[in-house]
């Protein structure tokens, strides 16, 4: 797989115990995973649990080609786009809602802390240690939308100001 056209070509991903891997869609190829699988298992004592194990078709498959696959593989067809690690695995044109819950958690996290109750230095902790934390996964794997990041970075402001909807910025 490539990323885009002078991208080096991509053959699979390691996460901790997790892996993805990237091959055609014919029964050779679906072989060779296979016994790099096997050969896998043999080697480490551990087990491939196909319960947890997905294959995600291309929509230039045919449906033909992927019973035929289906039967060598054993693991189920992602019918849907699932998420993995908090994170979806397909993100289509609207970066804004696949990522509207990075920002609902740091409006969440900044709307339960009383910043009343909080001095400056309080609130410069919080802030830097928890608030920035929240979009650093994401933005780890994923180009989070600018207006995304300005949005969080408004809310912080207003956090450290003191800024409600009944009363103003100084206090």
């Amino acid at each position: 797989m490539r990323v885009s056209r002078s991208a080096p070509s991509v053959a699979h991903l390691f996460f901790a115990d997790d892996n993805l891997m990237f091959t055609r869609a014919n029964l050779p190829e679906a072989q060779k995973v296979l016994n790099i699988l096997n050969t896998y298992e043999a080697a480490s004592g551990q087990v491939v649990n196909v319960d947890k194990s997905k294959v995600l078709y291309s929509r230039n498959v045919s449906e033909n080609m992927r019973s035929m696959l289906q039967q060598s593989f054993g693991f189920k067809a992602v019918e849907t786009y699932d998420r993995y690690l908090g994170f979806p695995t397909f993100i289509g044109r609207s970066k804004k809602t696949v990522f509207q819950n990075v920002c609902d958690g740091v409006w969440k996290k900044l709307k339960g802390w009383k910043e009343n109750f909080l001095s400056r230095a309080g609130k410069e902790v919080l802030t830097k240690a928890v608030i920035q934390a929240i979009p650093m996964y994401a933005m780890q794997c994923f180009e989070i939308p600018a207006t995304m990041c300005e949005d969080m970075e408004r809310m912080c402001k207003d956090f450290w100001w003191g800024q409600t909807c009944d009363r103003g910025k100084w206090r």
